[in-house]
């Protein structure tokens, strides 16, 4: 998309089941197995990290949102809307947004609720995301209360799994159900705490779309409070430090620049980022912490995978911070850690926009979100263990 350029409403439905249709043939093809190689473990104290190697797809790298954000070539605007922000990528290349990184300022600091490709100049466009700041809703001050920026940071992984599963079902059905916008009163579960703002025309669809599934989100949302919470919680204890700003005491966001945080996760990028570093096929990691299977994210490119793996990194160390630091425990083998990135059955294809789609695959011991573009080309993967 061009500018402002928008799907005709007309055509919206058609654009929905070609690219749904396509998404099906495309994750088909792209979902199998690949044959990783796997190394590891590296660990500092309670948490391990296995690397997953391969080749790197070829194509175009997406800029990453801190890096967009340093350019000057992204905006993030408030909607008045807890669950909503509007994003728009100013630049010549693509940028990819992922669940669970961090915008801070506006009337709350939000989590991005989905991951997310920005075509080149194109326009604003809303966005799945939710809080990890209940005590606040007004602007902060020194903040611009219209706009968000990027902080660099993501949550723990625990905390964007609270949400990821929920934000990307509710996201996607909200703009396939943009092209017959609603005719009667919307969700009264929708949160009514917030102020209103009109949306842009072009954005107006997908956000009375996301309205109507408010109900989803909004347990999300509640779920990643009480997460956020006991983060907040647990990091105090475990540090025997209060990491708690007093500008916002509830804002997760404002806790993850705790001086007293940034001192403990420095000890595990010492220990751990290089790691990392050292190999050029290197596409991602696997997150071990007290011993057990966490999370992981695989990347299409060796390159996009150096982008964010700091940032990762320290979202990792915060979650083996806040644990119960059970390190007699073994750790898993590498074939164990093979199994846990083996694909699931029974794919679901998911329509975010006509630029890209998502995909989201359950089993038992874990679920996998796969974002890739619509011409069929994937751009990471995450895996979430759950029980």
């Amino acid at each position: 998309m061009k500018g402002n350029a928008m799907i005709p409403n007309w055509m919206r439905p058609i654009a929905i089941a070609f690219i749904s249709a396509l998404a099906l043939a495309v994750f088909q093809t792209v979902s199998r197995a690949e044959d990783y190689k796997i190394t590891g473990p590296f660990a500092h104290e309670n948490l391990a990290v296995y690397f997953v190697h391969g080749a790197s797809q070829a194509g175009p790298i997406p800029m990453t949102l801190r890096e967009a954000a340093g350019n000057n070539l992204i905006g993030v605007t408030e909607t008045r809307r807890v669950n909503e922000l509007t994003v728009e990528n100013r630049g010549d290349a693509e940028i990819f947004l992922q669940a669970g990184e961090i915008v801070k300022g506006g009337d709350q600091d939000r989590v991005v609720g989905v991951s997310v490709i920005l075509p080149p100049h194109s326009g604003p466009m809303p966005i799945a995301a939710f809080c990890i700041e209940r005590g606040r809703w007004s602007g902060r001050e020194g903040e611009n209360r219209n706009i968000l920026r990027a902080a660099g940071r993501s949550v723990p992984p625990r905390t964007a799994k609270q949400f990821v599963s929920s934000a990307t079902s509710a996201y996607s059905g909200a703009l396939m159900a943009a092209a017959t916008p609603p005719s009667g009163p919307m969700d009264p579960s929708r949160p009514t705490n917030t102020p209103q703002a009109t949306p842009a025309p072009e954005a107006r669809p997908a956000a009375e779309a996301l309205e109507r599934l408010s109900a989803q989100v909004s347990q999300a949302q509640a779920l990643t409070w009480s997460e956020a919470g006991r983060t907040q919680a647990e990091l105090s204890r475990r540090l025997r430090a209060s990491v708690d700003n007093p500008q916002s005491p509830t804002s997760l966001a404002l806790t993850l620049d705790d001086k007293h945080l940034l001192a403990a996760e420095d000890g595990f990028v010492a220990a751990l980022q290089s790691h990392g570093m050292k190999d050029s096929d290197v596409l991602g990691y696997v997150l071990v912490v007290d011993g057990q299977i966490d999370s992981a994210q695989i990347y299409s490119s060796n390159v996009l995978f150096r982008k964010m793996w700091a940032q990762s990194l320290r979202a990792g160390a915060d979650e083996a911070i806040a644990a119960e630091h059970t390190n007699n425990k073994a750790l898993p083998s590498l074939d164990v850690v093979r199994s846990f990135l083996a694909d699931a059955k029974g794919a679901v294809a998911k329509t975010l926009t006509p630029n890209e789609i998502q995909e989201i695959r359950n089993e038992p011991g874990k679920r996998v979100i796969q974002t890739g573009r619509s011409s069929g080309s994937w751009i990471e993967r995450t895996y979430h263990a759950i029980e």
